[in-house]
């Protein structure tokens, strides 16, 4: 598990990252029966350093909920949520993505440049997030409360 000093072990990262890679996805899904992106860092988040973050299943985040923009998203994780924007990502931060111009999609930092999300068409991947395909697209990094 986390602790300020250590954080969760290599070996605890190893067996999160093997059982994750087995999940499919599923829009709005928070079990191990199916995720999606924010299911992953929920999980990501209680079983590697025990940490609770809502759930919101109610209102998951999708390609076509078009009206939230960024500066909603950011408000909302720093008034409502107890995360705090960072400007250099490390392992545990979340990364907000723009999908087809819209933020909606995160990835749990594995490292300051590697991130592992999930996708419908693509499912479990582990990326960096300075690679043509990420680089544009990254619109902040998000660290909890407790990690700070």
């Amino acid at each position: 598990m986390y602790s300020q000093n250590c954080g969760p072990t290599m070996s605890d990262r190893s067996q999160f990252i093997q059982a994750v890679f087995k999940m499919p996805y599923k829009f709005g899904g928070r079990t191990k029966e199916g995720i999606d992106c924010w299911g992953l860092v929920l999980m990501a988040y209680k079983d590697l350093f025990d940490i609770d973050i809502p759930s919101y299943e109610e209102t998951a985040w999708s390609v076509s909920n078009t009206t939230m923009t960024a500066e909603d998203i950011k408000s909302h994780l720093e008034t409502s949520a107890p995360f705090q924007e960072v400007l250099e990502p490390q392992y545990g931060d979340f990364v907000l993505i723009n999908i087809l111009g819209n933020p909606i999609h995160i990835g749990l930092m594995m490292s300051g440049t590697h991130m592992l999300h999930i996708s419908e068409k693509v499912g479990v991947a582990y990326e960096d997030i300075r690679g043509i395909k990420w680089k544009r697209r990254v619109k902040g990094f998000y660290r909890h409360n407790q990690m700070m």
